[in-house]
């Protein structure tokens, strides 16, 4: 089974739910295809000569996808913008708002997915599959998506290390940690980033103009001041780093929770780059109204749990891998690195679920699947293909045919 195979099996479509009023930030729909979100906008604000600290928006969308979302800016202009037009990338202007747009404007995201190489035999499987879907839902997780400033679990999170104060480490693994996604340029920069780490004058003179090589500039004049060169990193890839290690233990609260309160039968696992995650097969006996209305803290010390509430007791003895515990979860003496607080459902409904069969046009004799759905925001997609890649017990591949329109990382 395949999915993005081609570009346009993969759309995602931002729902808005949209402040009342006339007000001072600038609304724009964003189209993009082959883009991260954070490398679409800034090539936005690079060609309109406006600052990242205007600009806001309510998440990030995939790449290798087909995506329309949402961003204001402070004080931009209307119409007379018109239409920026770059390979990949559109924006149009949709009128003013009275407050940033950020995650909690959006409602929902409707998804358009293909799943292509099909062998016939699996049909039955997988309609069976997506109908337990409809009847159970999801386990909430973070998917691989959010976990790709990880190279490996041996290499450590950005955001474990800043826990621990070990800026220097921190900032070496965000500006030279390497992937198998970088570019030819992007690894002879890491490279050199990491022969000569410390030598801020030679990388000054050997860099090219980017973002790390103003971090060098940055650390020549204040050599011992990593945690300040780490506060100065673009805010999009700050909270990336501290969201990807809260994500991380989240998620293992999760697959502890469900381990320890539903039997292992009801229990399939899903696979991850990272890990293999557990998630509900049906519901019965007494969990299965806690699974339906539970909601999970996000880990870290500004969440004030009390000392016997259940959370901090799984998550303290998740933390105690890395010698941590859920009151150290914090970035020690600065305020501009902080983990965000809240609670997550631990059930991801799937709802409007549509699935069309048909003839796959790129694999003669197999079936392709046309998975139409609504999910809501913050919450990942391909869940529901690694659900139905456990069904069949089989390898999902991910094949996207490069395009001028593909940019890369």
């Amino acid at each position: 089974m395949k999915i993005r195979y081609l570009l346009e099996d993969f759309r995602v479509d931002e729902v808005p739910a949209l402040p009342r009023g006339h007000g001072p930030f600038a609304l724009y729909r964003l189209k993009k295809t082959g883009w991260t979100t954070p490398d679409a906008i800034d090539l936005v604000l690079q060609a309109w000569k406006t600052p990242w600290e205007a600009v806001s928006f309510g998440g990030l969308k995939d790449r290798h996808a087909i995506t329309t979302q949402h961003f204001t800016i402070h004080g931009g202009k209307g119409g007379n913008l018109g239409r920026l037009r770059e390979p990949g990338v559109s924006v149009e202007f949709i009128g003013h708002i009275t407050q940033p747009f950020t995650s909690q404007n959006i409602d929902s995201n409707r998804f358009r997915l293909v799943l292509r190489d099909i062998p016939a035999s699996n049909r039955q499987t997988l309609e069976e599959a997506l109908e337990q879907v409809g009847l159970t839902g999801l386990p909430n997780y973070f998917d691989d998506q959010r976990f790709g400033s990880v190279h490996s679990l041996e290499e450590g999170f950005v955001g474990l290390h800043l826990v621990k104060g070990a800026f220097d480490k921190a900032l070496r693994l965000a500006l030279a940690g390497t992937y198998s996604h970088d570019s030819a340029p992007t690894k002879a920069e890491k490279k050199t980033l990491l022969d000569h780490w410390g030598d801020w004058q030679y990388l000054l003179d050997n860099l090219p103009r980017s973002h790390a090589r103003s971090l060098c500039a940055y650390l020549r004049d204040h050599p011992t001041k990593f945690r300040g060169a780490m506060e100065r990193l673009r805010p999009e890839l700050k909270g990336l780093y501290l969201a990807a290690y809260q994500s991380w233990i989240w998620n293992q609260g999760l697959a502890l929770w469900l381990t320890e309160n539903a039997p292992a039968s009801d229990l399939i696992p899903l696979p991850g780059r990272l890990f293999a995650w557990p998630a509900p097969l049906r519901l019965q006996g007494s969990w299965a109204e806690q699974w339906r209305s539970k909601q999970l803290t996000l880990p870290c010390r500004r969440a004030h749990l009390p000392a016997d509430h259940p959370d901090r007791g799984l998550f303290d003895r998740i933390l105690a891998k890395d010698d941590l515990k859920l009151d150290d979860l914090r970035v020690p003496g600065t305020r501009e690195l902080f983990f965000s607080r809240g609670f997550r459902p631990v059930l991801l409904p799937v709802s409007e679920l549509r699935a069309t069969w048909k003839p796959d046009d790129q694999h003669p004799g197999q079936l392709a699947a046309e998975l139409d759905f609504r999910l809501p925001r913050s919450s990942y997609a391909t869940m529901l293909v690694k659900r139905l890649q456990a069904a069949t017990g089989g390898q999902t591949t991910e094949t996207v045919e490069e395009t001028a329109d593909t940019a890369s990382e």
